[in-house]
């Protein structure tokens, strides 16, 4: 049977709706295949997830829910919508009031005595009705680091001696659990003239949620990061900071900025979100060399005196005296006897004989003994020489123990700032 150009072209569309409706054809005989209605087209992809509500900017609503998916674009009937998208999340922190000043330190923004000072932490102590309010909180390292403060003429001054290796700063404490201040572009604050840091390190911190340890104040202020323990929560997680000055440098007067996006190093967030901050920080932090060391380096130590002065002679030159005693007989003897008178020569008739010589005396008297020689005195020994003096001379002027960062600031006009 010849077919038909009409039948041709009936057959071509039969192929075309099956290729479309990916159904299963039997196109054996053509001429029994009846076009009917297309297939049910495949449903619409489901429309994307509302973006989450930003976390910064006013007290956030909830994202818009999706777009509904487009229906299905097959011939026939269309596919069903997608689902909308979820809502974001609102951000729950105190909105920031439109005063951007925290306080001038004058009775309306500050409550506390002229002339006062202290060093432990007061609740309600800043701010009023017209701004962001809160107390302050004192901390250290070592004890004798410790800080204090004192108003004076409308201003306030920061005071410590800081350990050589030692922190110490002082805090003001948001009284909102957290405050989103998104409408501002950073913090300010003026230093005065008299101020200085004595070789320590400023820097300024900005406490925010994300890194506040979960375990610091669970009941009142509870942050978003969970630390490993108690002990090292303040390790485990860290505030966003920036550098006013470093140490060797001195601080300059004026009105000091810090624009949020200088602030870096939080943990687990590096950097600042404005919508969500619980305190202010200004920590000083002392090198372990101490704070400023007058140039030169200490004197050396004196030498030692000498040993000992030379002993004296150890004994007299002369040797004592003879030790025999004077002579041990006296003189010698006389003579043994005086020698026999020669006989007289007769007298020629005179008388017979002359008489004889009378003997000699007797043995001459013994001489008297000699009186023993006293014996020599000894020499009286050489008198030791004085000692020379031992200790060593005293040293130089340096200093064995580093010395503290003494620190003295004086701030006005705490305040968020907006970029115009």
């Amino acid at each position: 049977m010849t077919r038909t150009k009409s039948r041709i072209g009936a057959s071509a569309l039969v192929f075309v709706g099956c290729a479309l409706a990916v159904v299963a054809c039997d196109v054996g005989d053509t001429s029994t295949i009846i076009p009917s209605g297309g297939a049910s087209g495949v449903a619409g992809q489901s429309g994307s997830a509302g973006r989450a509500g930003a976390g910064i900017g006013g007290n956030s609503t909830a994202g818009g829910a999706g777009t509904a998916g487009s229906a299905g674009s097959v011939i026939g009937g269309g596919g069903g919508g997608g689902a909308g998208g979820a809502g974001g999340a609102p951000n729950n922190c105190t909105k920031l009031p439109n005063s951007l000043l925290l306080t001038d330190f004058s009775p309306t923004t500050f409550k506390a005595a002229e002339n006062s000072s202290w060093k432990t932490s007061k609740a309600d102590l800043w701010g009023n009705s017209d701004s962001l309010t809160g107390g302050d909180v004192f901390y250290q390292g070592k004890a004798e680091s410790a800080p204090s403060v004192t108003l004076h003429n409308q201003t306030l001054t920061i005071t410590a001696s800081v350990a050589a290796g030692d922190y110490a700063g002082y805090m003001f404490n948001f009284k909102p659990a957290c405050t989103n201040a998104s409408i501002s572009n950073g913090l300010a604050f003026d230093v005065l003239s008299d101020s200085t840091v004595g070789n320590a390190t400023l820097k300024v911190q900005m406490q925010q949620k994300s890194d506040y340890p979960s375990t610091a104040n669970p009941g009142s202020r509870p942050g978003d990061c969970v630390p490993s323990s108690v002990a090292t929560q303040y390790n485990d997680c860290l505030s966003p900071a920036t550098t006013v000055v470093s140490s060797g440098t001195p601080i300059a007067p004026g009105t000091v900025k810090l624009p949020w996006t200088a602030f870096a190093g939080g943990v687990p967030v590096s950097a600042v979100d404005s919508g969500q901050l619980m305190a202010i920080q200004w920590q000083f932090e002392c090198p372990p060399d101490g704070g400023t060391i007058v140039s030169g380096t200490g004197g050396s130590g004196g030498s030692g005196g000498s040993s000992g002065g030379a002993g004296g002679s150890s004994a007299g030159g002369a040797t004592a005296g003879g030790d025999t005693g004077g002579v041990s007989a006296g003189g010698a003897g006389g003579s043994n006897a005086g020698t026999s008178g020669d006989p007289g020569v007769a007298g020629s008739g005179g008388s017979s004989a002359g008489s004889g010589g009378n003997a000699g005396s007797d043995a001459g008297s013994g001489g008297t003994a000699g009186s023993s020689g006293s014996a020599g005195s000894s020499t009286t020994a050489g008198s030791g020489g004085t000692s020379g003096a031992n200790s060593a001379g005293s040293g130089g002027s340096g200093s064995s123990t580093p010395p503290p960062c003494v620190v003295s600031i004086t701030i006005d006009n705490v305040a968020f700032y907006q970029t115009r």
